[in-house]
């Protein structure tokens, strides 16, 4: 009885740990992260290669079909994440030790409001972001699942579940004044 109930618990234990270490708590907003978009080339139920040849396993099966369009938010030094695919979000992890993956740094952030008026949008550590008109109303759609990505050179604002792009400039508290 003891012996059952020590498996049972080593096989919860597992599976708390991957689903902690791959969920929504893996980083906090406002972290730095890499985050990179390929496509697939071969699904396997909760098994995904891509073009790259890099073999991530997901948290659960994958609705998806080969040669669509993937994005990938990761840890700042651990291949575990996010995946993003068809407006859905599965934690993956990498499963072949493949390090040749070409990514790019950024920060995983949460937008708070948008103002199509001015042209901006805040995010929830409060600094105020710049667009077009275009981007702008585009943005505002992004408030419904509001996780976005900053790109490092602070011009690029991601959606990673509809992998779609939009040009910023972060302004300054001055700047915000003269709105």
């Amino acid at each position: 009885m003891n012996i059952k109930f020590a498996i049972l618990f080593f096989i919860l234990s597992t599976l708390l740990i991957f689903s902690c270490s791959s969920g929504d708590g893996i980083y906090s907003y406002n972290k730095t992260i890499r985050y990179f978009s390929s496509s697939i080339r071969n699904i396997d139920r909760y098994t995904v290669i891509l073009s790259d040849g890099s073999t991530w396993k997901t948290n659960r099966l994958v609705i998806a079909v080969n040669l669509m369009e993937v994005m990938f938010v990761l840890e700042e030094y651990i291949d575990i994440g996010h995946m993003y695919v068809n407006g859905s979000k599965y934690n993956i992890r990498n499963i072949a030790d493949f390090d040749v993956f070409k990514y790019e740094i950024g920060y995983m952030h949460l937008l708070s409001k948008v103002d199509t008026v001015n042209n901006i949008f805040v995010l929830h550590n409060g600094s105020s972001w710049g667009c077009s008109r275009v981007d702008i109303e585009r943005i505002k759609l992004w408030q419904t699942i509001p996780e976005v990505i900053i790109n490092f050179s602070k011009n690029l604002v991601i959606n990673p579940r509809k992998i779609e792009y939009a040009r910023v400039i972060e302004i300054t508290q001055k700047q915000s004044k003269a709105f």
